[in-house]
C-alpha cells in the first residue's frame, strides 16, 4: 500500500517553499500546519503566502520546530513526566548536569527549574507519548490532517523520533529539505548521530523501506548554472544530480579559482 506522506528532497533553488504553499493555497479545507526550524524560515514562509495568496489562510498554522514542541506536545500532557507548569526553554547545545539520571525528571529534564532543557525538550515529548499511550499524537491528529516540515536536514536527536512517530500516525506528513543544505540542527544528542547532516539521507532511505514514506527527489535548480551544480554535486556522489534550468548567461559564468590577494579586486569588478 502506497505511503500518503512524503519526503521531497530539493535542490537548492528549487523553489520548495513556493511548492508548499501553493500545496496548501490550492485546498483550504485541510488543517494544515508549516513547520520550520528557525524563526526566519518562518518569515520566509510567511511572506511567501503574501505574495502567492495575499494572505495566510485560516487553515494552516506556521510554526517554528521548538513552540510546536513546547505548546502542542510537551504541555499537554507534562504531568506523565513532571508536575510544574513549564515556562518556557532553558537553551543548551550541552549536557548540563551529565549525572542527572532520568529516573529524576525534574533534575535530568528541568534541572528542577520551571523551564525544560532545549537538547531534552524532544526527548521529554517521546517519554510523555509513550507512557500516555500515544496521546500527544492522537490529539495532533486532532488537531491537524496534514503536517509540512521545512528544511528538514537540520533534524537530529530524538527530533527524528518524533518524525517516525508521526510518519506512523494517521496524520498526512510532508517533508521537505536538502540534505546538502545542512548548516544548523535541532539537537545535539549523541541519538541517530549516524544520519546527522547530509546522512540523514540513509534515514529517509530507512523510512521508505519501512513504507512509511514516499521518497520523491526535485532535482531542478534555477539558482546556479550547471557548471556551479556540477561542483557542488561532487561532493555528495551517493546523492541526485542536480539538473540547471538557470539558463542566464552574463559573460561571466562558471567555477572560477580566485587567489587570495586577488579577492577583494574580484568581488569590486563583479559583484550585482
Amino acid at each position: 500500500m502506497r505511503s500518503p506522506n512524503r519526503i521531497v528532497v530539493a535542490a537548492a533553488g528549487g523553489g520548495k517553499t513556493t511548492r508548499i504553499v501553493d500545496e496548501v493555497l490550492a485546498d483550504k479545507s485541510v488543517r494544515s500546519a508549516i513547520i520550520t526550524y528557525t524563526r526566519n524560515n518562518v518569515r520566509e514562509i510567511q511572506a511567501k503566502f503574501y505574495e502567492r495568496g495575499r494572505t495566510i489562510p485560516d487553515n494552516v498554522e506556521i510554526i517554528p520546530w521548538f513552540t510546536f514542541l513546547l505548546r502542542e506536545m510537551a504541555r499537554p500532557y507534562r504531568n506523565y513526566k513532571y508536575e510544574k507548569r513549564i515556562d518556557g526553554i532553558f537553551w543548551t547545545e550541552t549536557t548540563v548536569d551529565r549525572f542527572a539520571p532520568k529516573s529524576d525528571a525534574g533534575r535530568y529534564y528541568f534541572g528542577n527549574s520551571s523551564t525544560i532543557y532545549s537538547n531534552k525538550l524532544a526527548e521529554f515529548v517521546c517519554d510523555c507519548n509513550a507512557i500516555s499511550k500515544n496521546a500527544i499524537i492522537r490529539r495532533l491528529e486532532q488537531r491537524f490532517e496534514r503536517v509540512y516540515i521545512d528544511e528538514i536536514q537540520d533534524f537530529a536527536g530524538y527530533d527524528l523520533d518524533i518524525l517516525e512517530l508521526m510518519l506512523r500516525s494517521n496524520l498526512e506528513v510532508v517533508l521537505v529539505g536538502d540534505p546538502r543544505q545542512s548548516t544548523f540542527t535541532t539537537n545535539n544528542s549523541n541519538r541517530h548521530k549516524g544520519f546527522r547532516g547530509p546522512d540523514i539521507i540513509k534515514k529517509f532511505r530507512e523510512w521508505e523501506k519501512k513504507k512509511l514514506v514516499e521518497l520523491q527527489h526535485l532535482v531542478e535548480t534555477h539558482r546556479c548554472n550547471q557548471r556551479i551544480a556540477d561542483l557542488a554535486d561532487s561532493f555528495y556522489p551517493d546523492h541526485e544530480k542536480t539538473q540547471s534550468r538557470n539558463k542566464d548567461m552574463t559573460g561571466h559564468d562558471g567555477v572560477f579559482s580566485i587567489k587570495k590577494g586577488n579577492v577583494a579586486e574580484y568581488l569590486s569588478k563583479f559583484k550585482s
